[in-house]
């Protein structure tokens, strides 16, 4: 038993070749629909290529990495860290740890620190609300303007493609609500590897030109920065003022869809681009 608002830490080894260690994490009642982050110390992995899953108390896949290190990245959360999980249920969730290769030795370096972070209440959940598809059912992302810049707008969402009768999530940026979007730049980030997600995520990025038209403006499955396989569109300009819509969909279609397709994602309104 742990006290469920404070992190966890904990130590490990695969002391043998194939070795596969377990861990539990109990959740209550009370954290239902808050976030438990699964993590390593950074990258204190020695010999060890880790490979980190967290599962239901049901034993569904709820996220995997084998990058499991907290370090600063995301757009979102501030953090990647390693395996964030949204828990649904009261119940006890289990972690397991072992080499992606099959290795493992005692005192050959295959240690490892291991953290349990929350679960943890995000304050302003931005998590779907369905039905938010097709194009026209999409949730409002809640834009908000930066007390330091003026006129630099952002909004987070969140969801998972965790049905085969769910084919996307849809969101959509209000021009009102950042004080119009003509000559303005948009940019959108989805992270999903980097919270163990298995999402392989598409965002395409359209335009509201009324009468239920929406025009293609922008696709990405890629982010054109490198690094992990989280897709993202950066400083996408915008020469008028109707509204723009987000979808994300899973690139090889709806029948691959778990509890493990999640993913999170930031929304960026500015006078100027921000990516260069």
């Amino acid at each position: 038993a742990t006290d469920q608002t404070y992190a966890l830490q904990t130590f490990g080894e695969l002391e043998a070749a194939g070795d596969v260690d377990w861990f539990v994490f109990d959740v209550d009642s009370k954290s239902v629909g808050n976030y438990l982050h699964v993590s390593f110390w950074q990258d204190y992995t020695g010999m060890l290529e880790p490979l980190m899953t967290v599962y239901s108390p049901m034993g569904d896949v709820l996220a995997q990495t084998t990058e499991p290190g907290y370090t600063t990245g995301s757009a979102l959360w501030y953090y990647d860290p390693g395996c964030t999980v949204k828990v649904t249920e009261e119940g006890r969730y289990f972690v397991a740890i072992e080499d992606a290769n099959g290795g493992g030795g005692a005192g050959e370096g295959f240690f490892y620190p291991l953290i349990f972070s929350g679960p943890w209440f995000f304050n302003s959940d931005p998590w779907e609300i369905e039905e938010n598809n097709p194009t026209g059912l999409a949730n409002t992302v809640a834009m908000s303007e930066s007390t330091n810049t003026p006129g630099y707008y952002y909004g987070g969402f969140a969801g998972a493609l965790d049905s085969d009768t769910d084919e996307s999530d849809n969101y959509k940026v209000l021009s009102n609500d950042t004080n119009g979007l003509e000559g303005k730049y948009l940019s959108v980030y989805v992270e999903t590897a980097m919270h163990g997600s298995l999402l392989d995520a598409v965002i395409t990025i359209y335009e509201d030109t009324g009468g239920a038209t929406f025009v293609e403006l922008a696709t990405a499955s890629i982010d054109p920065s490198g690094g992990v396989d989280d897709p993202a569109i950066h400083d996408l300009e915008l020469d008028n003022d109707n509204n723009i819509y987000i979808e994300i969909v899973h690139e090889s279609g709806q029948e691959d869809a778990d509890a493990s397709h999640f993913y999170f994602g930031e929304a960026i309104v500015y006078d100027s681009p921000v990516n260069e």
